[in-house]
């Protein structure tokens, strides 16, 4: 089992181990595939589907940042490929509109399908993959997103926001030298989501303490270990350093490979991403721009560390929440959001927010424990004067 902490992420693939859990975990992805300047990468693992139809897709902003590159290269190589390119007006959103407009593209005679992209269309390909038995690739264009490896993907139907059950990808390839040039705001939005591992792992502690909810030492040390090197090179990640923005990929790929580990999101999903999908689900709801989504979690985690400590002599011994000023500092030296009101999030959202996005998860947290004691709405009405007065 020691063997897991000594394994570069890239080194994880197909790994499997009996844990102290009990519990034999596995890496399913046959491919992980972090380094600079890889797309030839692409072209080798393809090959392993000969003639067959492969289908690439992308969306305008990823085609014309890479997606054309891994598409030249394909046709040189001399695959049988077919290629989509979303062309939305509006920001793409992964729901079941966009969802049937993939599976219609997708033809029958389709083996493999790679993506170029990172959140959405990392959750697009998931989901068509799964339901049409087909393979999937997913070649990555920022550091922005824990979803890489997940396989429980969240799509949003009728406007509500739900993880659906997928397969892991076989393979994953992140060009980090691509990957440092994204947009700054991407960068700190895989930041954000990094940093949200701080409150999610208390809130399993949490859950394990109150109801004996199923809990793996192993996993939340592997993911503490990736989260702590990302916390030490915060300034570096900032100045875009390639070394700093792989160990921000492998922290965001590890995030889905330790949730496959627990058989849930435990490991990467906690309060702080419930007032993320509260915030992103009224945005698409009411047509208004959504932040970018690991953006939105960090600041849930200021939120959610603040409410910790407001929940001070309530919670068990064994919880050891971050504090919520050294969360902000961290996300300001990013260059990050760090409080709902410059996330653009509204006054009477943050505040309805803070009541309600309990009922997001079922999974138990801190919100759940707050509201046990009455004390949501008191909380919500403190937190609203803290952030917007």
């Amino acid at each position: 089992m020691d063997d897991i902490f000594g394994k570069a992420v890239s080194e994880m693939s197909e790994f499997e181990f009996d844990c102290s859990c009990g519990k034999k975990h596995r890496v399913k992805i046959k491919n992980i595939a972090i380094g600079q300047n890889n797309i030839d990468i692409v072209a080798e693992l393809a090959a392993y589907y000969g003639n067959q139809k492969i289908f690439l897709m992308a969306d305008s902003n990823t085609y014309s940042v890479y997606g054309g590159k891994v598409e030249k290269l394909l046709k040189k190589e001399g695959f049988n490929l077919k290629t989509f390119v979303f062309k939305e007006e509006r920001t793409l959103i992964p729901d079941e509109k966009a969802l049937d407009h993939l599976l219609t593209e997708i033809e029958t005679d389709t083996r493999l399908i790679i993506s170029v992209g990172s959140g959405t269309l990392n959750d697009l390909a998931k989901m068509s993959g799964f339901k049409l038995h087909i393979p999937y690739y997913i070649v990555c264009t920022a550091p922005s997103t824990d979803a890489f490896a997940s396989t429980m993907p969240p799509l949003t139907v009728e406007s509500f926001k739900k993880d659906f059950e997928s397969t892991c990808p076989d393979s994953i390839i992140a060009n980090t030298t691509l990957m440092k040039d994204a947009p700054m705001t991407m960068i700190q939005a895989g930041f954000g989501t990094i940093i949200g591992k701080l409150n999610c792992m208390t809130d399993w502690v949490l859950a394990r303490e109150l109801s004996g909810e199923y809990y793996c030492e192993t996993t939340v040390n592997l993911m503490l270990k990736a989260v702590q090197k990302c916390l030490y090179n915060v300034d570096l990640i900032y100045n875009r350093k390639e070394a700093a923005i792989h160990s921000l990929t492998e922290a965001l790929i590890l995030s889905g490979i330790a949730a496959s580990f627990a058989g849930n999101l435990r490991p990467a999903s906690g309060a702080e991403n419930s007032l993320a999908h509260y915030w992103e689900m009224d945005a698409i709801a009411n047509g208004r721009k959504r932040p970018i989504y690991g953006n939105a979690v960090g600041v849930g985690t200021v939120v959610m560390s603040s409410i910790y400590e407001m929940m001070a002599g309530r919670i068990p011994t064994a919880c050891k929440p971050a504090k919520s000023a050294e969360i902000a500092e961290m996300l300001k030296r990013v260059g990050a959001y760090d409080d709902p009101k410059s996330l653009g999030i509204k006054r009477e959202i943050f505040h309805k927010s803070v009541i309600n996005a309990k009922d997001i998860s079922t999974n138990y947290t801190v919100l759940n424990l707050a509201s046990s004691y009455g004390l949501l709405e008191k909380f919500a009405d403190e937190l609203t004067k803290r952030f917007y007065d």
